[in-house]
Formats: structure tokens, C-alpha cells, sequence
């Protein structure tokens, strides 16, 4: 990642950032789908009142630690969610509706983590800022 201009913080802190949101989406998913016996995470109710709640917080996080374009930790971490999704899916099944999950649960879920990333974001920069959302 590259060092975004007037972003407070080195590029390491970005990098960070970007393993976190990833790593997060993927834990969560993982996790909650193998403790769960699920092949779908969000079919149990942990999920839902445990694991979103964690995601929101990572991406609060992140957000923090990179306050530039904070979208991208959102973005992260709903790729972490289907290299997750990928490696508990059952093998021989198939992925068929994997285009209807990218519109129906993905977008949705990438706009509702968008939002506590950018609290964090105003948080590291102690108000609003046009680099919350598009590149200085």
C-alpha cells in the first residue's frame, strides 16, 4: 500500500490496516461457520449478534489506523469473508450463487461497514475530511 499524502500516519500503519480488515472477515467467517457446524456463517444467530458486532469494530479500527478512503477496510473485509466462504464450502457443491450473494450481501454489508470506518477515520483526524472517502 502506498503512503496516501497527507494521511497522518506511515504507510506501515496502512498495511496494518488492510491485514486486519482482511484477516478479521476472514476469521469471523471461518469461524463462526466451523464452531457453528454451518456451511453459511449468517445461518446461525452468532453471527448476527457476535460476529457483525466484531466487524463493525474492525472496521472502526481500521479506519482509525488508516483514515484515508477508509472504504477500502469495508471492501477488505468482505474479501477476508469470501476467501472464508470458499474455504469451508463444502468441495463438490459449487458456488452457483455466488453472483446473487456479491449483490445481495456483499454491496449491502461493504455500505454498512463503510460507516463505523468512517467514525474511526474522524476519530484519527479529530473531525471530517474530504480523505475520509477519495484520495487527498
Amino acid at each position: 500500500m502506498e503512503d496516501d499524502g497527507d494521511d497522518p500516519r506511515p504507510a506501515l500503519m496502512l498495511l496494518v490496516a488492510a491485514l486486519v480488515a482482511f484477516i478479521a472477515g476472514l476469521l469471523v467467517w471461518t469461524v463462526f461457520s466451523l464452531v457453528g457446524g454451518l456451511h453459511e456463517a449468517w445461518d446461525g444467530s452468532a453471527w448476527w449478534s457476535l460476529g457483525l458486532p466484531i466487524l463493525v469494530v474492525a472496521a472502526a479500527v481500521c479506519g482509525y489506523l488508516g483514515p484515508v478512503r477508509v472504504w477500502r477496510w469495508s471492501c477488505l473485509i468482505v474479501a477476508g469473508q469470501f476467501v472464508g466462504v470458499a474455504l469451508v464450502h463444502p468441495p463438490g457443491t459449487g458456488l452457483g450463487l455466488l453472483p446473487l450473494t456479491l449483490v445481495f450481501i456483499a454491496l449491502p454489508m461493504i455500505i454498512l461497514l463503510i460507516v463505523p470506518a468512517i467514525v474511526g477515520g474522524m476519530i484519527a483526524r479529530r473531525g471530517w475530511d474530504r480523505a475520509l472517502l477519495v484520495r487527498p
